[in-house]
């Protein structure tokens, strides 16, 4: 009990003391500011280094949390740009895909114009090259008029001619088959012959006689004279030729103009077209 009241008894001498102490300074200060402004200036001198601290720290935050916005920004910009590039690459094949396309119709339409031919334009849609024959498919058949028989070309050149059809696509026989037979000239010197083909090099003309002129880089057209081909459609070039004493005809073989694995569109001429 005793030095609970000494205790007591101690902080009621202490705040009476400090409470003092408070209004002699105030009454001092009162009469002398000039000791307050002194005093100030000391508190201000000693806190500006840990203002100028916290203005920094606070200043890098802000640059630090902007640059992290920005980012992100630049982050979902880079992802939209990439999702245009994208879709503007898809955009520009397709667009290639079609002007190929719009070409390819129009040279057929243009060599339909300048052979006078009525026919029907088809794609392939199959392609069998094998030794046992050479054709392909196209995704055109009887419900389009196409026959058996009709000859079917490219503006590149001859094709080959239908030998079966359904009622919506054909099988065409291409030149470069064994059972293929296609009269022809010699568009240089108008010589005749018959161009079949002769997998896997391509075809050749034969019944030509060894005493007739043929060269290499002469080119072949269908005579018209068998009654399935046109007249004047480019057939190939001739690439050698061979002369045997002791055989009757050259043996000259023919690289065709079409490309035929690269076909993707043909024209199968009708029954009354005509060179």
């Amino acid at each position: 009990m005793e030095i609970s009241a000494k205790k007591k008894l101690r902080v009621v001498a202490t705040s009476t003391a400090l409470f003092f102490l408070a209004m002699i300074l105030t009454a001092y200060t009162s009469r002398n500011p000039s000791i307050v402004r002194t005093g100030s200036a000391l508190i201000q001198q000693t806190l500006v280094p840990f203002q100028a601290g916290s203005h920094s720290i606070s200043s890098s935050i802000t640059r630090l949390w902007h640059n992290y916005v920005w980012l992100r920004g630049v982050a979902r910009n880079n992802y939209t740009m990439r999702s245009e590039i994208h879709d503007l690459r898809f955009e520009v094949a397709r667009l290639r895909e079609y002007e190929h396309q719009n070409l390819e119709l129009r040279n057929m339409l243009q060599m339909e114009k300048d052979a006078e031919l009525s026919g029907v334009i088809a794609n392939v849609v199959g392609y069998d090259a094998t030794s046992w024959i050479q054709s392909i498919t196209v995704d055109r058949g009887s419900k389009q008029g196409v026959e058996i028989g009709q000859a079917v070309i490219h503006p590149e050149g001859l094709v080959g001619q239908v030998i079966a059809v359904s009622p919506t696509t054909a099988k065409v026989l291409l030149i470069t088959d064994n059972a293929s037979g296609v009269d022809a000239l010699i568009q240089r010197n108008r010589l005749r012959g018959v161009v079949s083909g002769s997998y896997p090099k391509g075809c050749q003309l034969q019944y030509v006689s060894k005493e007739e002129e043929v060269r290499e880089g002469d080119r072949l057209i269908t005579s018209g004279m068998d009654g399935l081909f046109p007249k004047g459609i480019p057939i190939g070039l001739v690439t050698s030729v061979q002369r045997q004493s002791w055989e009757l005809f050259h043996e000259v073989k023919v690289e065709p103009n079409v490309s035929f694995k690269r076909l993707e569109t043909v024209y199968v001429v009708g029954p009354k077209g005509e060179a």
